[in-house]
């Protein structure tokens, strides 16, 4: 049992995912994911322009439980769902939907876990691996200084915008055409999170 990351070479856009079965059967058979819009991606893309890395090997004798909270920890070190560098769509991993929920005993093995992990800082080996999987990357801000307009906007930052259901059906739309979360909150005046909350469904947006 592992957790892997899938990365796209041509955007940099990465998927955490899980695997039950061994290491030479997951590289026999080529698995990348089946996150909902990395098959988008694959489509789009093709698998050849696609490579994927072992993150962490579970111990032996690790439950689907222990793996499940693995991949939880993965996802919340990078905070995956929320970022647009990532394919993943939830938190709630395991084979869930995205509106449903673990159960309170696996909440409480999630916490026990990360205090578990964490106690001691980021694990050595973690520490190696996001590093392996950054070298090369060009941080997005290098070199780049506010303008006095973005300057502003930080000092009076935006009231929580309020959409329609034709805005909302429309950005979603918009989104699955190609058109960036980033793009998409210039156009409708509003920060590219809460395009992704309309996008996936999360929060006041769950029942449109």
């Amino acid at each position: 049992m592992f957790i892997y990351l899938t990365t796209n070479m041509i955007n940099g856009k990465k998927y955490v995912g899980r695997c039950a079965s061994s290491i030479e059967s997951w590289r026999g058979r080529n698995y990348l994911g089946s996150g909902t819009w990395l098959r988008k991606a694959l489509k789009k893309y093709g698998r050849e322009n696609f490579s994927r890395e072992i993150l962490e090997v579970l111990p032996k004798g690790s439950s689907k439980e222990d793996l499940r909270i693995a991949e939880y920890r993965w996802l919340n070190h990078f905070s995956a769902p929320d970022s647009e560098s990532f394919y993943n769509i939830s938190w709630n991993n395991g084979g869930f939907g995205m509106n449903d929920k673990h159960t309170e005993e696996t909440k409480d093995k999630i916490k026990e876990a990360m205090k578990e992990v964490y106690k001691n800082g980021l694990p050595e080996e973690w520490r190696d691996n996001i590093i392996k999987s950054l070298k090369g990357r060009t941080p997005w801000n290098k070199g780049k200084k506010l303008t006095e307009a973005q300057k502003e906007k930080r000092k009076n930052p935006k009231k929580h915008a309020s959409f329609s259901e034709a805005q909302i059906l429309a950005i979603r739309e918009l989104y699955e055409e190609g058109i960036s979360a980033a793009k998409l909150g210039k156009q409708f005046d509003c920060s590219h999170h809460t395009i992704l909350r309309i996008v996936r469904k999360q929060g006041k947006y769950s029942k449109i």
